[in-house]
């Protein structure tokens, strides 16, 4: 479970509510249930690696659907149970603060660490350009860059790592 949200920014929901069919040809595929929103991905090795080792879910049939969800139980309560698990995990793995959502916030800021733009994060996270301006600009490459060059366009001066670069106008 951790491995998926990790890498592919799924909610603690979709990922324990995930059908097995949903994983296909080394790629993740579905409809988030929070807001609807395809999400299409491919997968890491390690990631399908530990798919295909995860066991029947606890009281399941043979040939349950899910891979961590047995069927029977609501899925309000499967979501509560493993946000209880985790928190168990975060707990004793003395991590403060922990909480499932913060794997989808940290492949957001891989993202745009890695070039991405506001709109592939929202692509990927399933969410609205707007809301991964408004919750992931901060950790944007670009909006830094950008902020850079307009500070040195205000003041003429720019630190360059090794020494302050002063412009002609304000020598």
């Amino acid at each position: 479970m951790v491995l998926l949200m990790r890498h592919t920014g799924l909610r603690i929901g979709d990922v324990i509510t995930l059908a097995r069919e949903r994983v296909r040809d080394g790629s993740i595929e579905l409809h988030t249930a929070k807001t609807s929103g395809l999400i299409r991905l491919p997968l890491p090795l390690v990631v399908l690696e530990a798919l295909r080792e995860v066991p029947i879910p606890r009281g399941a049939t043979t040939g349950c659907p899910y891979y961590f969800w047995n069927g029977s139980t609501s899925r309000r309560q499967v979501v509560t149970m493993a946000h209880k698990t985790l928190s168990a995990v975060f707990a004793r793995a003395n991590v403060p603060d922990a909480r499932s959502h913060r794997f989808r916030h940290t492949l957001a800021t891989d993202i745009l660490a890695k070039g991405g733009t506001m709109q592939d994060v929202a692509d990927i996270l399933g969410i609205s350009a707007g809301i991964a301006e408004r919750h992931y600009a901060k950790w944007s490459l670009a909006r830094e860059e950008r902020i850079r060059l307009l500070m040195q366009a205000v003041h003429g001066q720019v630190y360059d790592g090794q020494q302050t670069v002063i412009s002609k106008a304000v020598q």
